[in-house]
C-alpha cells in the first residue's frame, strides 16, 4: 500500500504540468457551459422582444416597406455598435475627437478592448496594425519597469521592516506582506472604485460597478459598461480621462503585486511542482564570467558574491 502511494505522488509530480493543462481546459470549458446556460435564455428573451417590436410597428404602419425597416434596424446597430449616436440628434459628442481618440488609444495599447469606438477606414485600420505591434510591446515594457520601480518601496521596504522591526523570518514575512498588500489592493482597486461610480452613475447597481472595475483591470473590457454615455461632453471626457489613470495605475499595482506574490515561499514550491526548479538568475562577476544562481531563501535582486 505504501509503495502504491509513492509510486502514484511521484507520477503526479513527474506528470503535475500536464494535469495542470488538463484542468485549466475543463475549467474553461466549464466557464463556457455555464456561461451559455445562464445567457442563453435572456438572448432568447431579448430576440423575442425585439421581433414583437418589429412586427407591432410593420402592423401598425403596414404602407412602411418591410425591407427598409431592416435597412434601418442594420444601420442604426452597425452605428451604435460604433458608439455612434445617429438617433439621438440632442447629442454634441462624437467618437473620434481628440480625446475620444486617445482613449481609444490607451484602450488599445492596453489591450482592454472595451469595443465602444471601432475604426471606419481602412486606412485607420491599416496605421492601427503597424500602432499596436510596436505599441503594445512598448507599453508592456513601460508598465513592467514602472512595476519594478515601486517594487523597493511597496515590496522589499515592508518585507525588510517586518524582518528587522518583528523579528520575522523571510518566508513569513514575504507571506504576511502578500496578504496584506492583496487585502489593500482589493479595498483600493475594486471595492472603494465601485462604491463610488455607485454613486457617479445612478442606473448601474453596485454589482454592475464592480464588475467594471474588474473587466477594466483585468484588461477585458465590455461595450456597453462606460462611464458617461449618457452625461455632457465635458463630463463624458473627464470619465475617460480618470478611466484610463485608473487603468494604468492599476496595472502597475496589480503586476507589482504579482512580483511580490511570486517571493512568497509557497508560490514558489508550486511554481517548481509544475515547471521544475526555475527560479534562475543569471547575474554578472566582475569579470566576464556569468553565474547562474538558485535562490530560494531570500528576495529577488539580493547581492550574489562569487568565490
Amino acid at each position: 500500500m505504501v509503495c502504491w502511494v509513492d509510486s502514484s505522488q511521484r507520477f503526479c509530480r513527474k506528470h503535475a504540468f500536464w494535469f495542470l493543462l488538463l484542468s485549466y481546459v475543463l475549467f474553461t470549458l466549464f466557464g463556457g457551459l455555464v456561461l451559455m446556460a445562464i445567457e442563453q435564455p435572456q438572448e432568447n428573451k431579448l430576440r423575442a422582444q425585439v421581433l414583437e417590436l418589429r412586427e407591432n410597428f410593420l402592423r401598425d404602419n403596414y404602407c412602411a416597406p418591410e425591407s427598409r425597416l431592416d435597412t434601418i434596424i442594420v444601420k442604426a446597430s452597425f452605428s451604435a455598435n460604433r458608439n455612434i449616436a445617429v438617433l439621438d440628434a440632442h447629442r454634441d459628442d462624437w467618437s473620434w475627437d481628440f480625446i475620444s481618440s486617445m482613449f481609444f488609444v490607451i484602450n488599445v495599447l492596453t489591450v482592454r478592448g472595451y469595443g465602444n469606438s471601432s475604426l471606419l477606414s481602412d486606412e485607420g485600420k491599416l496605421f492601427c496594425i503597424f500602432y499596436c505591434l510596436l505599441g503594445i510591446p512598448l507599453t508592456l515594457f513601460v508598465l513592467s519597469c514602472l512595476s519594478d520601480l515601486m517594487l523597493p518601496i511597496l515590496t522589499h521596504g515592508p518585507v525588510r521592516h517586518l524582518q528587522t522591526y518583528w523579528g520575522l523570518p523571510y518566508g513569513r514575512a514575504v507571506l504576511l506582506h502578500a496578504s496584506l498588500f492583496s487585502l489593500v489592493l482589493v479595498i483600493l482597486l475594486f471595492l472603494l472604485p465601485a462604491t463610488s461610480l455607485y454613486y457617479l452613475e445612478p442606473e448601474w447597481s453596485f454589482l454592475d460597478t464592480l464588475f467594471f472595475c474588474v473587466v477594466t483591470l483585468s484588461t477585458i473590457g465590455q461595450g456597453d459598461y462606460l462611464l458617461g454615455k449618457r452625461r455632457n461632453k465635458a463630463t463624458k471626457e473627464c470619465m475617460e480621462f480618470l478611466t484610463s489613470c485608473y487603468l494604468m495605475a492599476g496595472i502597475v499595482a496589480i503586476l507589482t503585486f504579482q512580483e511580490t506574490a511570486t517571493e512568497v515561499p509557497q508560490v514558489q514550491a508550486v511554481f517548481r511542482l509544475f515547471c521544475g526548479p526555475q527560479d534562475r538568475e543569471v547575474k554578472g562577476t566582475d569579470g566576464d564570467e556569468m553565474v547562474l544562481r538558485e535562490d530560494d531563501s531570500g528576495p529577488r535582486g539580493a547581492p550574489v558574491h562569487s568565490p
